[in-house]
């Protein structure tokens, strides 16, 4: 049984996307719309999606009901029931692609395999339930959202996202971080525009492979030091 007609397009076009942006690093990647992923009993799902290597051992069930499981590769998870007007679902699926593909494309690693059924249940489990521990979002402690939104994450996802615009995918720069404690997408932007105008035709391995950016690195650690000091914590991690 395929997904839904209208979930099946923002699926197909958020694959495509993923194919024209990242296929070079990843290969294809499974893209899952949050609707057709049981959670355990109990659980709640607050957050706009998410990333990691055992992402499509994890949702293998969906995937395979929806007859799309070509075997284990890169996998995200997308909300496809965002709190959006129904005309903006769409950018709202694509905004939240790019920003899991940044993810997966600045800290590439292979596939976790998980062959047997309750074992990969029971991984998805644990994934709610350290997402869920401390709560969600802007809830979660300063040195996970740290952590998971580094500056080399920054950079990939301003890449990834001018990528898409020029390409006509359209995804909407204010919404792609999510988080409140990072300055805006476009002051990103402009520290890194003489790095993107001269990448921009170059494959991303070119961009993973340039050395740090000073000016995008002092906006970072200027951001996560004052998360940081609101938060009454001690800095523990950099770029």
């Amino acid at each position: 049984m395929s997904y839904p007609p209208d979930v099946a397009a923002l699926v197909d076009d958020a694959e495509s996307l993923c194919r024209r942006l990242a296929g070079e690093v990843l290969g294809g990647v499974y893209v899952v719309p949050r609707s057709a992923v049981v959670l355990p009993a109990g659980e709640e799902w607050r957050a706009g999606g998410w990333a990691g290597p055992a992402v499509a051992a994890q949702c293998r069930p969906a995937i395979e009901a929806a007859g799309r499981w070509k075997g284990f590769a890169p996998a995200v998870v997308v909300n496809d029931t965002p709190n959006v007007d129904p005309e903006h679902r769409a950018w709202a699926f694509r905004t939240t692609t790019v920003h899991e593909l940044a993810h997966l494309v600045a800290d590439p690693a292979a596939p976790v395999e998980i062959a047997d059924p309750a074992a990969a249940a029971e991984s998805l489990a644990a994934t709610v339930r350290n997402m869920t521990a401390a709560g969600w979002g802007d809830a979660y402690p300063p040195a996970r959202q740290i952590a998971w939104h580094s500056a080399q994450w920054v950079r990939v996802a301003c890449h990834l996202a001018t990528r898409a615009n020029r390409a006509g995918f359209n995804v909407c720069l204010p919404l792609l971080w999510g988080y409140d404690w990072l300055s805006t997408p476009f002051a990103y932007l402009r520290v890194l525009s003489g790095e993107i105008a001269a990448t921009d035709r170059r494959p991303i391995p070119d961009v993973l492979a340039l050395p740090p950016n000073p000016a995008l690195n002092a906006l970072w650690l200027a951001d996560a030091a004052a998360f940081y000091s609101a938060s009454q914590s001690p800095p523990e991690t950099s770029p």
